[in-house]
């Protein structure tokens, strides 16, 4: 008997890791294609944030249980999401809207939380909750951040670089220098997962 329960267990890991392979894979291949079409992108996005708005609506109508607060909370975090999705692929991360959204975020799984802890609900209920309530639109943002790092730039504040012989480079307004500076900081999600690729999976040199 014991002899079987360890081979469920090796079994068991070896699903997840191939679990967890294929997400990654799924999901770099999203964020190539949001990079690719962000119109579409954005399309689709917000056609999920009208349709999980109707759905919160929906929620207080047919489920008595939920309060108000609650539904409320996730009404008023969809809006939010709008005033961002207004602006994209351009995400500012330390914008009013978006610090004001990631507090929101917070709050909701406060009350969401709570509200399951005092109210029974089976567990494919309380998943279904969270995955479409409170966490897909966000999901879907954080795989849009590969497109915000390669929109191309429209002004560029001020400032003095090292390069003192070459006058287009002191330049305040050369955008685009600063741009593809800036280009070799990229913090989105698909950078993230080319570094890693990079870095675990063997490089092919060819031979003349």
């Amino acid at each position: 008997m014991w002899f079987m329960y360890a081979i469920s267990w090796i079994a068991f890991i070896i699903i997840a890791i191939c679990l967890t392979i294929s997400v990654a894979a799924g999901m770099y291949y999203v964020a190539e294609l949001i990079e690719e079409y962000t119109t579409v992108a954005k399309r689709i996005i917000r056609f999920i944030l009208t349709t999980v708005t109707c759905l919160n609506i929906l929620l207080v109508l047919f489920e008595t249980q939920f309060t108000w607060t609650l539904c409320s909370i996730g009404i008023l975090s969809n809006l939010i999401y709008f005033f961002i999705l207004a602006d994209f692929p351009v995400i500012g991360f330390l914008s009013p809207t978006f610090i004001f959204s990631m507090i929101l975020l917070v709050i909701h799984h406060y009350f969401a939380f709570s509200f399951f802890n005092n109210n029974y609900y089976p567990f494919p209920e309380i998943l279904a909750y969270f995955t479409i309530f409170v966490w897909m639109i966000p999901f879907c943002f954080v795989l849009s951040l590969s497109a915000n790092d390669y929109v191309l730039p429209q002004y560029s504040e001020p400032q003095r670089t090292h390069y003192n012989d070459d006058t287009i480079l002191n330049n305040g307004g050369d955008v685009v220098t600063n741009y593809f500076r800036k280009r070799a900081k990229n913090f989105g999600l698909l950078s993230f997962m080319r570094s890693v690729q990079d870095s675990i999976l063997p490089t092919r040199n060819k031979k003349f």
